[in-house]
């Protein structure tokens, strides 16, 4: 996972760090973390007065556009580093204090973004100089040039004409293409927020931002704080494993087995349980999590969102959500997916014959139900490529897997990376350095890898400092440095070959994760756009998690994973026999799995181009179309809570990442020789990874495959 605010997410200010000189990770001080809102605002504000008071005529890119990209870029450092705190920080009354900190922090930022004389500033250089910048989009930008009266309503949009890079603005300033995707960026963002609306429309839609939020809040503490639970006994639970139940609790009056639908109960039950019975119950305690109040919530909010989009033009909240990312549009989105859905069927529908046939075969049960699906599918699997993890991990020393990863990436991308004594938040914490063919550092990676109490218990990338081209007389370039947050096993003793070491070892899908995370990495590291706002990972959402996946396709292929491993004893690769069950299995029922997927798209995307009014009806109506018939009592968008929280009309992001990651790695497989895949690397790292989103994404991903991105290789893969 990717923690970041993607580009044109509603947001016109770039909430963005700038450099880590002199922090003391190891010697941190709770009142210099409590007093930072309160300096680092009034900074920001001494910054916005600056800009608010340059004369019309006297404003410049340098001065104005961006003076106002860097706006907290300084202070924004410090956010990072405290928000890093309170993930890692071993101390809990620093984390207390770095999270209440940076809540403060985000709140007064608000009203710095809503700053309506802040956005007129800004857009007196875009209007002055309207006939000469050329924007990438052709955007329809708001315009204050006609004055604005007491209420604050500004005329019609003028209009940025379609140009080249290189342009010349009024001022005399010559423009690159980058300059010109900042200023299409920042106005895109101001048009988002409504700034070009009357007064009362845009406290209208602050507004609704406060109600969506108010709803969103409340969603989500039902679905956290859902409490419900079934009683099982140690019979009707026959079939899990006891390592398992012995971590359920007891329940006091009966003796019985609490069975919640937390995920770390809920999964294991579903996938072993024997009892038919105990899974259904659990399933429909599951699809009921949040309640009808929760489903009338999320009706609200799809009221509100509309309200919102209305307000601002669209035909519909999707088209409001879509028009600034590579989809760019619902229809094209529902291309995607009606011909996923269409291409998967028959492969599907194979995949829930068999299942049927088992379930049939061994319980007599003659209608597979949804509850049955995981149980089924776990047995089927386990019969056709029947392996064990613990076998596999013995082959992925961590160490040694670092190693193979760093050098394989490092020979295709062309950089080295050394590792760096620095100390940080913890001993275990690792620092590395990323240096070029001429071996000059460009990059400074950091590894938080295990877990420990306190500590963000997830898989996450963050940048501790963005690239972004700067005035120096040694460097042009701020060297970025990532953090990847993993969560593998604590090393331990191990005696290897009569010799103690201390390690750890990790299952395939850590080491998936891992790939995944450095993928995130890689796209940071590497970057070379001019301004933070585009540095890297700052691209919009339906393609930020595009290079992650890509990473992690290589581990699909046979030939890659025997040269990646090596057995802690022996030193030998895994034999074939294991790696062809391992690539087999990897696709196992895929057609249900990403029909599924393509099912929930299509039912956030229907929600937000308002094809109907009852979520719950319509969830019901596209399983039985594409699936199979829920539960009467099912309710499910109850807490889907992707829908109500940032991923509303965005759900497809998954599917369409990963078609575009299949795609461009259809491009690196077929390489026969070293010489060929580094050229296919160093292309790779020129158009993706170094370009982050200071060019339209779309385009990029069309300069590195060299045409236009196809659905044929996640169809070949999927069905392969």
């Amino acid at each position: 996972m990717k923690i970041t605010s993607p580009k044109n997410e509603n947001k016109a200010l770039s909430f963005k760090p700038y450099g880590t000189k002199g922090f003391g990770w190891h010697n941190q001080n709770e009142n210099e973390i409590k007093n930072f809102p309160k300096i680092a605002i009034k900074n920001i504000k001494d910054k916005v007065k600056l800009i608010k008071k340059i004369k019309r005529e006297n404003r410049t890119f340098e001065n104005t556009i961006k003076a106002y990209e860097e706006l907290n870029i300084v202070e924004n450092t410090r956010a990072v580093e405290i928000y890093a705190l309170s993930m890692l920080s071993v101390d809990i009354k620093i984390r207390d204090a770095a999270r209440k900190a940076l809540e403060e922090y985000n709140k007064s930022m608000v009203s710095i973004a809503y700053d309506i004389d802040l956005y007129k500033s800004v857009m007196e250089y875009v209007d002055t100089n309207l006939n000469k910048i050329q924007t990438p989009s052709a955007l329809q930008a708001p315009s204050p040039r006609e004055g604005q009266g007491t209420d604050g309503s500004v005329l019609p949009f003028g209009k940025l004409s379609e140009g080249v890079k290189g342009s010349v603005s009024e001022g005399g300033e010559v423009l690159d293409s980058e300059d010109e995707m900042l200023i299409d960026d920042i106005v895109k963002g101001f048009k988002t927020m409504g700034f070009h609306l009357h007064k009362d429309k845009r406290d209208r839609l602050q507004a609704i931002e406060k109600a969506i939020t108010k709803q969103d809040t409340a969603y989500d503490k039902a679905v956290n704080e859902y409490k419900e639970f079934i009683l099982a006994s140690k019979e009707e639970l026959s079939g899990v494993p006891e390592n398992i139940t012995n971590s359920f609790a007891i329940d006091t009056k009966t003796g019985k087995y609490k069975i919640t639908t937390d995920y770390p109960i809920y999964g294991p039950v579903m996938k072993y349980c024997k009892d038919r019975s105990i899974r259904e119950k659990l399933y429909i305690l599951s699809a009921r999590k949040g309640g009808e109040k929760n489903v009338s919530m999320l009706e609200e909010v799809i009221k509100l969102r509309k309200e919102k989009s209305d307000l601002l033009g669209h035909p519909h909240h999707a088209a409001y959500r879509l028009e600034h990312r590579m989809a760019k549009s619902a229809e094209n989105v529902y291309e995607m997916l009606d011909d996923i859905l269409a291409k998967l069927k028959d492969k599907k529908d194979i995949e829930l014959h068999e299942l049927n046939q088992l379930a049939t075969k061994l319980d007599n049960i003659t209608e597979l139900k949804i509850f049955d699906i995981d149980y089924y599918s776990n047995i089927l699997k386990e019969n056709k490529y029947n392996y064990s993890v613990e076998e596999v991990k013995e082959y992925f020393e961590l160490d040694h897997t670092l190693k193979e990863m760093f050098q394989f990436f490092g020979e295709l991308l062309d950089f080295k990376i050394e590792e760096k004594g620095i100390r940080l938040w913890h001993k275990d914490v690792m620092h590395y350095n990323i240096r070029d063919n001429k071996n000059n550092i460009i990059a400074e990676l950091v590894l938080d890898l295990f877990p420990r109490e306190g500590k963000y218990g997830h898989a996450c990338m963050f940048s501790l400092n963005e690239g972004k081209k700067i005035n120096d007389k040694k460097h042009n370039y701020d060297t970025p440095v990532v953090v990847l947050v993993c969560n593998f096993p604590v090393p331990q003793v191990f005696n290897i070959n009569g010799a103690k070491k201390k390690t750890s070892f990790v299952n395939l899908q850590e080491v998936e994760t891992l790939y995944h995370e450095f993928g995130h990495g890689m796209h940071g590291l590497l970057t070379r756009a001019k301004y933070t706002s585009h540095s890297g990972t700052n691209v919009v959402r339906d393609f930020v998690e595009v290079p992650s996946q890509t990473m992690e396709e290589f581990l699909g292929d046979a030939k890659f994973l025997k040269s990646i491993s090596r057995h802690y004893e022996t030193g030998k690769s895994m034999p074939n026999t294991l790696i062809d069950k391992i690539v087999s299995s990897a696709k196992f029922m895929n057609g249900y799995k990403y029909t599924r997927q393509a099912v929930l798209a299509t039912l956030d995307l229907d929600l937000y181009t308002y094809k109907s009014s009852d979520p719950v009806a319509h969830y019901k109506s596209l399983m039985k179309k594409h699936l199979m018939e829920v539960e009467e009592k099912s309710l499910f968008v109850s807490s889907f809570s992707h829908i109500v929280s940032g991923y509303d009309a965005g759900y497809y992001g998954y599917l369409y990442a990963e078609r575009i990651c299949k795609d461009f790695y259809s491009v690196f497989k077929n390489v026969k020789n070293k010489k060929d895949l580094k050229e296919i690397g160093k292309r790779y790292r020129q158009e993706i990874l170094e370009k982050g989103g200071s060019r339209e994404e779309l385009t990029s991903a069309h300069l590195f495959l060299g045409r236009p991105i196809s659905n044929q290789a996640f169809i070949d893969d999927v069905l392969g």
